[in-house]
């Protein structure tokens, strides 16, 4: 009887790690996408500058 508790309780520290690692995950993909938009952009931004100022 006494094992249970424990038991129950690891799957409880599992599940918020998984929830955990989900939301790292998805926090890093969002990052990723906001990152390589920015890059694009400014890619944009200078290669128009380039070519008005040519």
């Amino acid at each position: 009887m006494k094992r249970e508790p424990i038991y129950n309780l690891k799957i409880a520290q599992i599940l918020k790690n998984n929830i955990k690692t989900r939301k790292s995950q998805y926090l890093s993909l969002i990052m990723g996408i906001i990152l390589t938009v920015t890059f694009i952009a400014v890619m944009a931004l200078l290669i128009g500058s380039i070519y008005s100022s040519a």
